[in-house]
């Protein structure tokens, strides 16, 4: 087998497990490491979309792995460290493979118990529990690996290879394994959860599988409303018969027990209200009133997400907790992934957390990026800012990618345009090929309002998850569905129907919009609709302002990009403030020239960074012009000119700019004083202005607009 067959159909093989809900992460090598890489931060949290980039992103030299406890887990045999009993009773392997050091590894069902290792002589075990604790993993094929036995590079090979039919048909049934969960089990210390009681994965009535990477419950009979009167009536009943020493406690029972519902059943007012009546009067003479029963039912309905003792004695969460899981678009019929709002403070306590950092996006002139994974970000511009350049120079940058980051996936829907014509064309004249485009940008029509849920299915079905998901229009998409862009209700409507299913993907998603009409609010961050079109960004939220040469078809123009809104700072960290504009901060400017080679469609794009102390207020007249001489001439090809009159021409005619010529001499005095032209020091004849060219020399030598 040669190196490239050997690779291909490694890869296709992680690929078809990551299938069957077992994540894979790649690792950098690193020989100051123990094991000869860098694992990845967070890899035991690897899902099916991380693991899809992790295999677009392995090269040669990397490690690829595989995290055990979802669907399979590891029996890792090394005869090094002495030979396990064979009369032992060892699971059914889905999979085998050879290691470099001469050992074997064996996948078997997941036995929901975690890692350990000298569980037996020679054996190790790799693999995680349903609540993701005690997590391990395999390298698995086509990872090298320097052997142990004779120091020499080898790689992992398959010597039977998964089946993902047998996998997913037999695996999360299977109970071959229990005998080697029980001595795993034995072997690790007691298992012990929130509030004093056993962890769910700990309890045998709970049994738990693993679907797509998720851990799933699956649900008891549902609950009629009926029903769930009646069940809840034995507790309210408890309370309003408890004594007075009992009373906090069958109150707190009641309350956690009536949270599990949802609306469909009652309200958490109706429910709170009921408790309250409930409430038994206290007695006379049995000692003082220090109790709140409104403290007690707030308590219960905060806990009750993350206390196991408020379910059902036959293993079923409650309805309100019961979120369908979801496969490739599809729900899967009979099942419920446990849910928990409980967030775990310890990243924050003990400094590993590390807030995101953009990523994604287009990359400015100094290499900084401008949009941030799975995130929301808005564009709100007047027509003629260049906020669809925006967008495009967004998708340009992620389709093409850099060798620090992979290329990407572009889904782009326009609510205001019936064919991607012009948005084709656009991509075309920055110079992406056909096939590019064939390849990984996709157009989704919006001519008609879309059904809930059918965007996620759409997304669902594409090759690959999108890393950026473009929506242009926010007023289009709201009229199309009825909706009312100045209402907070549309914002989460629209935040549901076609945000969400991109972010929960990791994909970073942009939205382009109009400001007010009104000039006298065009500078104001709320300036569009409901505030909530703001609020809700978790992201950034970038606005646009035209420069002193509109961006227009055939001719170069400039727009200052600002932010009015960086929930993490990662995209503002450096910049200075917004000048008059109160709470906006200039980012750098766009420069679109559609002009450099007339007839052949070809344009040029980019984003300037900021010069310090740069405000990207408006300029006066004489600074703008200097900016459109500068734009003029690094269109030339040996960057100079002969006389300010035939670059008065060209200014006009042109480039479409307005000025007074008497404007131009002192616009020119400044490029010269700030180094950024040289100016020929002998007049081409008397009295007549003189030529000169730019300085390539100097570090001020680009147009920001």
């Amino acid at each position: 087998m040669t190196t490239d067959t050997y690779i291909e159909s490694s890869l296709h093989v992680a690929a078809s497990l990551v299938d069957v809900g077992v994540p894979v992460f790649a690792a950098q090598p690193d020989p100051t490491k123990g094991i000869g890489f860098d694992l990845p931060r967070g890899w035991q949290r690897s899902d099916q979309v991380t693991s899809r980039r992790a295999l677009q992103m392995w090269r040669p030299g990397m490690a690829l792995c595989a995290v055990m406890g979802h669907t399979l887990d590891l029996i890792d045999y090394d005869p090094r460290s002495g030979s396990p009993p064979p009369e032992f009773a060892w699971p059914y392997a889905y999979a085998t493979a050879a290691t470099p050091s001469g050992g074997y590894h064996q996948f078997v069902a997941a036995l929901k118990v975690g890692s350990r290792d000298a569980v037996l002589p020679g054996v190790d075990i790799k693999g995680g529990r349903p609540d993701g604790d005690g997590r391990g993993f395999a390298f698995i094929a086509p990872t090298v690996r320097v052997s142990k036995a004779d120091g020499q590079p080898r790689p992992y090979l398959w010597t039977r290879a998964p089946d993902p039919h047998e996998v997913s048909q037999l695996a999360y049934s299977d109970t071959t394994g229990a005998a080697l969960a029980e001595l795993v089990a034995g072997k690790l210390s007691a298992p012990r959860g929130v509030n004093g009681t056993a962890p769910a994965w700990a309890r045998p009535s709970q049994e738990l599988a693993v679907i797509g990477g998720q851990v799933i419950r699956p649900p008891g009979r549902p609950f009629t409303r009926e029903e769930a009167y009646r069940f809840c009536e034995r507790f309210v009943a408890e309370l309003r018969n408890a004594p007075d020493g009992d009373r906090n406690a069958a109150l707190n029972r009641a309350a956690k027990v009536l949270s599990h519902f949802g609306e469909e059943f009652w309200s958490v007012e109706s429910a709170w209200q009921a408790l309250l009546d409930a409430v038994p009067p206290k007695e006379p003479g049995t000692g003082p009133r220090t109790w709140d029963a409104n403290q007690t039912i707030a308590s219960a309905y905060r806990s009750a997400g993350r206390d196991w003792r408020a379910e059902l004695s036959e293993g079923a969460r409650f309805p309100v907790s019961r979120i369908t899981a979801v496969e490739n678009g599809r729900e899967l019929a009979g099942v419920i992934v446990p849910r928990t709002r409980w967030v775990d403070p310890e990243p924050w306590l003990n400094g590993t957390y590390q807030p995101p950092r953009p990523t994604r996006g287009l990359i400015r002139g100094d290499g900084k990026a401008l949009l941030y994974a799975a995130s929301w970000h808005t564009c709100i511009g007047s027509t003629g800012t260049g906020k669809t350049w925006l967008a495009i120079a967004h998708a340009r940058d992620e389709l093409l990618g850099t060798p620090e980051r992979p290329a990407g996936l572009v889904a782009y829907l326009h609510f205001e345009e019936s064919t991607m014509g012009s948005t084709i064309a656009r991509l075309q004249s920055l110079g992406l090929s056909n096939e590019l485009i064939r390849e990984r940008f996709v157009w989704m029509q919006c001519n008609d309002r879309w059904e809930p849920g059918e965007f996620a299915d759409q997304l669902s079905r594409l090759p690959m998850p999108p890393t950026l998901v473009i929506l242009d229009g926010i007023n289009g998409a709201c009229n199309t569905h009825g909706q009312d862009p100045a209402s907070v209700a549309a914002v989460g409507w629209y935040r549901t129907m076609f945000v969400m299913p991109a972010t929960s993907l990791g994909a970073a998603v942009l939205s382009l919009g109009h400001p007010p009409k009104a000039t006298d609010r065009q500078a104001e961050r709320h300036g569009y609709g409901s505030t909530a079109w703001l609020d809700d960004v978790d992201g950034c939220g970038f606005r646009m302002v035209a420069g002193a040469s509109p961006i227009r078809k055939g001719t170069s123009g400039t727009a200052q990009i600002h932010s009015v809104k960086d929930r993490h700072g990662g995209i503002e960290e450096g910049a200075s403030g917004g000048g008059k504009r109160e709470g906006w901060t200039y980012l750098g400017s766009l420069v679109v020239d559609s002009s450099a080679v007339v007839g052949e469609g070809r344009t040029t794009l980019r984003v300037v960074e900021p010069r310090p102390g740069d405000l990207g207020e408006d300029r006066d007249p004489i600074d703008a012009l200097a900016e459109a001489i500068v734009a003029v001439l690094e269109r030339r090809e040996d960057h100079s000119y002969t006389s300010q009159q035939e670059l008065s021409i060209e200014l006009r005619e042109a480039a479409h700019v307005k000025f007074k010529t008497t404007d131009v001499g002192p616009a020119l005095l400044r490029l010269e004083k700030s180094g950024r032209l040289l100016r020929d020091p002998a007049p081409i004849r008397l009295g007549a202005p003189w030529g000169g060219q730019l300085n390539s020399q100097s570090t001020g030598g680009e147009s920001d607009g």
